[in-house]
């Protein structure tokens, strides 16, 4: 399953999330092993499993949200840079907003940098 053009506001209809549902019943039944979930990073697959902290932190943050925000939502996120890669500090906040933007939701970050 490709996810090149995925959009967090259609995860509750997509296939992947209908499987992902699904999937007790279907190692019961023997039709499934497992699930497999890998991300590309720097053009090279990774499993999820092998993923650092501050991807996972990310990725299950990102996951939330999608889950539950709406255009009266206030997110609050405290210290978002904790686990992350000096990059990622940078990108943090614009790949957040970049996810929701058709929302009118109000962030409050609290963080702290030191020098």
């Amino acid at each position: 399953m490709e996810f090149d053009d995925f959009s967090f506001d259609k995860v509750n209809k997509s296939l992947f999330s209908r499987f992902i549902a699904l999937e007790s019943k279907l190692r019961r039944l023997g039709v499934l092993k497992s699930i497999d979930i890998f991300l590309r990073k720097n053009e090279q697959e990774i499993a999820l499993n092998r993923a650092s902290s501050g991807e996972l932190s990310f990725i299950t943050s990102v996951i939330y949200l999608s889950s539950v925000i709406d255009d009266r939502t206030i997110v609050l996120i405290d210290e978002p840079e904790n686990s992350l890669h000096p990059s990622w500090q940078k990108e943090y906040l614009g790949k957040i907003l970049d996810l929701f933007p058709y929302y009118q939701t109000n962030f409050v970050i609290a963080t702290i940098h030191l020098l």
